[in-house]
């Protein structure tokens, strides 16, 4: 594959959003979106292999974003101003544990070996879903 410029790319979310892209942009997305693969699988590692959690049981899932969801993303009206080349969830790792205990033993764990750019707590609010969200700079 060519090398292609953030503008580029940036341009293909650009017609991505306005309804106008090609076959050839939907392809530049999915080997923009594939090139998050390498970072994932190395994070993965780092963690499942580097990060000795003591007697804590856990599971390790990671993923690329859907090329639909790119699409949707792009297209929210809340996101008009985004670029594609500043997406930052297209590529996560799901560590699941069985309870905030272990949550914190785990981010705490990460937080000594990795840059936490940003972090999101959605335990405390009022819905099932008891999770953080974090971004590493990797």
């Amino acid at each position: 594959m060519t090398e292609i410029s953030n503008k580029q790319i940036n341009k293909v979310g650009d017609r991505i959003k306005s309804f106008s892209e090609n076959e050839k942009d939907l392809i530049t997305l999915i080997n923009f979106r594939d090139t998050y693969f390498k970072s994932l699988f190395e994070l993965s590692s780092l963690i499942k292999n580097e990060i000795k959690f003591e007697n804590l049981s856990f599971l390790l899932t990671g993923r690329l974003k859907r090329k639909k969801s790119i699409i949707r993303k792009l297209r929210r009206i809340e996101n008009k101003n985004m670029d594609l080349t500043r997406i930052a969830d297209l590529g996560g790792l799901r560590i699941i544990v069985k309870d905030r205990k272990d949550q914190d033993i785990i981010l705490n764990e990460i937080s000594k070996r990795f840059k936490v750019s940003k972090q999101f707590d959605y335990r405390d609010q009022n819905q099932n879903y008891k999770s953080i969200h974090i971004h590493i700079k990797h």
